[in-house]
């Protein structure tokens, strides 16, 4: 399960392979089409409704040898992120990982290192019928194994390899935006971003 963000013309993802003709959109909206509801979240939804869910999630971070990063448009939005998504239940992260990358890439992948842990308000996505999600996303460095890279997918139109100046004139999802620059800076610990206040006074 992918993502879900906010613009709805699948026509930017064959546009964005051109790098530059797109300037960068800021701002969450209503996913257009969402990627069928997981059995976890729609039991939760049961018991809940349409408040905002907490959810742990994935981001596999891949380079080629020309340090570019690998991204996918997604179908549901039309803005690029890395391949990634939710944790399933009982999933160890590292293997959501992997799993991610598969499905909407067709690489096996493995992952090396944890690059940061990412959350707050850019993590949030608004869904059709007012459903809420938030996600926090562990951002993990991974080297392709095996596999050809597939240009679409069931839930993605679009798959390339960008440099961190293509990538800032793509439509990217707001939460990837917000992280760009240590996506392509190589720390030698994990990264995580703190708020304007502290959280203890």
């Amino acid at each position: 399960m992918s993502f879900g963000s906010s613009l709805g013309s699948h026509l930017l993802c064959s546009f964005a392979s051109e790098p530059g003709r797109l300037g960068g959109h800021k701002h969450l909206g209503e996913v257009k089409f969402g990627m069928p509801m997981s059995p976890y979240v729609r039991a939760l939804r049961s018991h809940v409704g349409a408040m905002r869910l907490l959810l742990p999630s994935v981001s596999a971070h891949v380079f080629d040898q020309e340090r570019r990063l690998l991204l996918v448009c997604q179908r549901d939005s039309s803005e690029w992120s890395t391949p990634g998504g939710m944790i399933e239940p009982d999933e160890m992260p590292a293997d959501a990982a992997v799993r991610e990358t598969w499905e909407e890439t067709g690489l096996v992948v493995s992952p090396e290192r944890i690059l940061g842990v990412f959350g707050g308000p850019a993590f949030v996505v608004n869904y059709p019928g007012g459903d809420q999600v938030q996600y926090v996303i562990t951002a993990f460095a991974c080297v392709v194994m095996s596999g050809e890279l597939r240009v679409a997918s069931d839930e993605t139109s679009n798959a390339r390899f960008y440099t961190e100046r293509e990538a800032s004139a793509l439509p990217l999802a707001p939460w990837l935006r917000s992280v760009l620059s240590d996506a392509f800076t190589d720390h030698a610990h994990p990264r995580f971003h703190r708020g304007s206040a502290a959280a203890v006074s």
